[in-house]
């Protein structure tokens, strides 16, 4: 086996183990929370319940959290796949930061609607690791993967939904959860908004500047070739009418 089929299928493993990972997670936790209502109440959640529902919420929230540092397999992914460009600042920062307040919020604020956040991030990172997935099958499959700008759309559109649920639980009075923890978990939100927000409009607006860089281009040298052409044209019809210079 070659060093690149050795990486091919080694990275791949552990982006079929991710994909499966949140996958099932989602899955799961859909049915579990009545596909979410129970993230949009506020109610203490026991871990001490012997209910089945609580126990399998209770263990998805321990698989999240083992999770969060089971991600940065991805970027043993980018370094074994030579893609040094893609562990960016905003991926270190993202992926440290995340199993931090996973902890945090499991072990001082156990209430149903701090589920809302792996609920939503589990069907992003299953989305996510499968574009990977099928990235990491080779340049074949290249012509699938048009669709890398959705992923970040989708992630901003988390973001999005998540600072507003953040927002409306740090100011509704019935709710008990410490608003200092929300309040953390709507900056932590807005943060990732402004940053995954600028990333996508520092690359994307690139690349459509570069398009259009490469459209004036070529619409130059095909005025270019054309005139070219013309004149080439005119030659020999200059040519075709001169005298031959020839007397009888």
């Amino acid at each position: 086996m070659t060093t690149y089929h050795f990486v091919s299928f080694f990275t791949l493993d552990i982006i079929v183990f991710l994909v499966l990972l949140n996958g099932i997670g989602f899955t799961t936790a859909v049915f579990g929370t009545k596909f979410g209502a129970v993230t949009l109440q506020c109610k203490p959640f026991d871990p001490s319940s012997t209910l089945s529902s609580d126990r399998v919420l209770l263990y998805l929230g321990y698989t999240y959290y083992v999770s969060k540092f089971i991600d940065f397999l991805d970027t043993i992914y980018f370094v074994l796949r030579k893609k040094q460009s893609h562990v960016t600042g905003l991926h270190v920062f993202h992926h440290t930061m995340m199993p931090f307040w996973c902890y945090i919020f499991f072990k001082f604020s156990s209430y149903t609607n701090n589920g809302f956040v792996p609920l939503i991030n589990s069907f992003v990172h299953t989305v996510m690791y499968g574009y990977y997935a099928l990235a990491s099958l080779g340049p074949a499959y290249q012509k699938y993967l048009w669709w890398k700008r959705y992923i970040t759309q989708i992630q901003l559109i988390q973001f999005v939904i998540c600072s507003t649920h953040a927002l409306y639980f740090l100011f509704d009075t019935s709710c008990t959860c410490s608003k200092l923890l929300i309040g953390f978990q709507l900056v932590h939100s807005l943060l990732f908004l402004y940053l995954f927000g600028s990333f996508y409009i520092r690359t994307y607006n690139k690349e459509k500047l570069l398009a259009k860089q490469q459209k004036l281009k070529d619409e130059q040298q095909l005025v270019k070739r054309n005139a070219n052409q013309v004149e080439q044209v005119e030659v020999k019809k200059r040519t075709a009418h001169k005298p031959s210079g020839k007397t009888l």
